[in-house]
């Protein structure tokens, strides 16, 4: 199952399993990718064909950088197509969810990821990429007073703009680029445009048929007849488990070969490692698409201060993480191929822009990726000119980001290649400084799965771990977390049970209170109350780490035991009600009828 850093915020969920476990491959019932041979001509009228023969219609089209279409397909509809001449291959689709300087306007400032990767210090900034970026997520807020956001395509609900109705994408896009305007934060790339490539719902999940439709039009942007709106660089904070990658040239895998055609066309793909602390480079099951040698991918690693040196204490978020220390959630490379494409950002309670104009504090390799992303935008241009990866081919970026900057003692991390971990390769922390500030990256200290100690004893030259020190809380607001309820299909008898199952996350450190009711009539009926809508199940004190999901059972009354046990089904409202240290609040409503 491919899992899409926000996710539920993609990427930016955290798993609590062991290191070595992969999540389960999954597929979307009756869900197909149709690829079609390069012998089938128009694409559009191939595809028209193949409806009006065996009776389906094509949900998304691809165009450029796949040739097929996405549909809800029969088994006997699926089998059919894979006999057509027309036809390459026929796949399951799969799911993903939620990886030169100016002043400093008086009022902004600049978050410490941005800050510890060199494009900003306290008083100054880096200027605007000469290229365009897309954010291949959950939307953006288009109407940010802090970004410079353009509308791009809306995969999940086709013709309507790709707005954010989760906030995982406009925190990714401020870090790639907030302005430099004397409020909110700044970006790694200040005022560098973003378009908002719609490819996740308001639960950070989508499919890889949306993720297709998302690359099929940035694809596009390189041939059609608009130079101004041409994508170079695409940050991809999203990803799962997938089938095993093969070479660009054999590989049947829809996605990985949108990635190569997109790649070929001149864009340059960043994608977040994911937060299961495992191997995304995993030969069985890998993360996609951070698996793919084609792409740019990210680790988090963790600082607190914005600055080297292993100073800072926690992070003010997350007091299980240290300063200049690989992120204790993030996935990372054990191959020598999968260590050729990797490098590491700041992933660790980063401040970046939310919905409704607000901004917000969360984890993930998905606020990793976002950093290199802007890191990547610079390295090809600033402020009208051209920069030192002008010209090169995404390949060739690839490895100039992960062979310069200042790889040395006082610059890297625990975790880097100068001080190797047993956990795995996290890459050198990438640089985003202004040009002539890089330096040659040294030969690692350790191959990828070597045998350098785990974590707390690093090599002579690395800083010393640093003792874990108390919490800081998170600055008081005035803007209520970002909340998310998702439920997934159970039995009744199961609910009745054991207890409804459902899954929240917080956009920042919180406390949840949910809550399990029956409407009115139905209260009525199964004689729980005498017409008013009645309480069933309550849980209170839910502690929510910031953007990380946790499955809660909210068990039943006794009462609501004995009068639902025989019913066929039944439509119950979850409510929840999560709450800050500020003590500002927001609630979620969802409506779900389970049945027998």
């Amino acid at each position: 199952m491919v899992v899409v850093a926000l996710a539920a915020v993609g990427l930016a969920l955290l798993a609590a399993g062991p290191a070595s476990a992969a999540p389960a491959a999954g597929k979307l019932d009756g869900a197909y990718i149709v690829t079609l041979e390069s012998s089938a001509g128009n694409a559009d009228a191939a595809t028209d064909d193949l409806q009006r023969k065996r009776g389906f219609r094509a949900r998304l089209r691809f165009r450029r950088a796949l040739r097929g279409f996405a549909a809800q397909l029969t088994e006997e509809q699926a089998e059919r197509l894979r006999d057509e001449p027309a036809v390459a291959s026929v796949t399951p689709d799969r799911p993903v969810r939620a990886l030169g300087e100016v002043d400093l306007v008086p009022g902004d400032s600049a978050p410490t990821g941005v800050r510890r990767m060199g494009a900003a210090t306290l008083v100054t900034a880096r200027q605007a990429s000469s290229v365009n970026v897309a954010v291949l997520d959950s939307g953006i807020d288009l109407s940010h007073p802090d970004l410079n956001a353009a509308d791009g395509i809306n995969c999940i609900a086709p013709g309507t703009p790709a707005r954010d109705d989760d906030g995982h994408g406009t925190h990714v896009a401020g870090t790639i680029s907030a302005t430099n305007d004397g409020r909110g934060v700044v970006g790694v790339a200040p005022g560098t445009r973003t378009h908002a490539v719609k490819v996740l719902n308001v639960e950070g999940k989508g499919s890889v048929s949306q993720v297709l439709c998302g690359i099929d039009w940035v694809t596009a942007t390189r041939a059609d007849a608009n130079p101004s709106n041409d994508i170079s660089v695409a940050n991809l904070s999203l990803g799962g488990t997938g089938p095993p990658v093969a070479p660009c040239a054999t590989t049947r895998d829809p996605l990985h070969r949108a990635i190569c055609a997109s790649t070929r066309a001149g864009v340059t793909y960043v994608v977040a490692a994911g937060n299961e602390r495992r191997d995304f480079d995993n030969a069985g099951a890998p993360d996609l698409p951070a698996a793919y040698p084609e792409v740019l991918t990210v680790t988090a690693m963790s600082d607190s201060d914005g600055a080297a040196g292993a100073l800072g204490g926690a992070p003010p978020c997350r007091a299980d993480n240290f300063d200049d220390l690989y992120a204790n959630f993030s996935n990372y490379a054990t191959t020598t191929a999968g260590a050729a494409h990797t490098v590491a950002g700041p992933g660790v309670c980063i401040r970046s822009t939310w919905p409704g104009g607000g901004y917000a504090t969360i984890s993930g390799t998905s606020m990793a990726s976002p950093h290199v992303a802007g890191a990547v935008a610079l390295c090809l241009g600033e402020a009208g000119g051209a920069g030192p990866c002008a010209g090169l081919s995404p390949a060739d970026i690839v490895t100039r980001m992960r062979g310069t900057g200042r790889q040395n003692s006082e610059y890297g991390f625990v975790g880097d290649p100068l001080r190797p971990v047993a956990r795995g390769y996290f890459g050198p922390l990438a640089w985003a400084g202004p040009p002539g500030t890089e330096v040659p990256e040294p030969a690692p200290a350790e191959a990828p799965g070597g045998s350098a100690p785990e974590g707390g004893t690093a090599p002579a030259s690395a800083p010393a771990r640093p003792a874990p020190a108390p919490a800081t809380p998170a600055a008081v607001d005035s803007t209520a977390p970002s909340a998310a309820l998702s439920i997934r299909r159970q039995r009744l008898t199961t609910v009745v049970r054991k207890g409804l199952a459902v899954a929240l996350r917080c956009s920042e450190g919180c406390t949840a209170k949910a809550e399990v009711w029956l409407p009115g009539r139905t209260a009525k009926r199964l004689k729980l109350s005498r017409g008013a809508r009645a309480l069933i199940a309550r849980r209170a004190g839910i502690a929510l780490a910031s953007s990380t999901r946790k499955g809660v059972v909210l068990k039943l009354s006794r009462r609501a035991r004995a009068r639902l046990g025989p019913a066929r089904a039944v439509t119950l409202t979850v409510k929840v009600t999560v709450s800050d240290a500020a003590g500002n609040r927001r609630a979620v409503l969802r409506r779900v009828t389970i049945r027998r």
